[in-house]
């Protein structure tokens, strides 16, 4: 007679023949149905071991990293990010633009002396928005990176 063992996820007895090793930890914790591996796989969406911390064996996983759209869809702090930089941004572009409209056209209001000392204002705080703006972006597209690291679609 057979030694049966429980498979880890589904639990049920089977002949250590029917069961695979999928990773490194001790004989009976690393016991399961190919099968129950794969749903748990799927429905974990992580190919890891929770208990030896190693990725599972014998069993074919294609990986396929999320877009940045999943990241804003799944992520809360990617969409407050996302809508607030894009709120604050435009806001703060449309009113330096219509500045240097204002300032530009204004030839009869105000002196030149001023007109240029206030464009150069409107010019400098432009540039600084551009600066924060790549920086604000560029601190997003890390976040995303970091995030798209340890997150994956899997298919197995």
């Amino acid at each position: 007679m057979e030694l049966e063992v429980k498979c880890r996820i589904c639990k049920h007895l089977e002949t250590k023949d029917k069961l695979s090793q999928a990773c490194k930890c001790d004989y009976s914790r690393a016991l399961v149905h190919k099968i129950c591996l794969k749903e748990k796989i799927e429905s974990d969406g992580s190919i890891i071991c929770e208990y030896c911390k190693q990725e599972f064996k014998g069993i074919e996983v294609k990986k396929r990293k999320k877009s940045i759209f999943s990241w804003i869809y799944e992520e809360p702090v990617a969409k407050g990010l996302v809508i607030g930089g894009f709120v604050l941004f435009s806001s703060l572009f449309y009113l330096i633009f219509i500045g240097f409209l204002n300032f530009g056209t204004s030839a009869n209001l105000i002196s030149l002396p001023w007109r240029l000392l206030m464009l150069s204002f409107a010019t400098f705080y432009g540039i600084v928005v551009v600066i924060i703006l790549v920086a604000y972006l560029t601190q997003i597209w890390f976040m995303y990176l970091n995030w798209r690291e340890t997150h994956c679609e899997i298919k197995v």
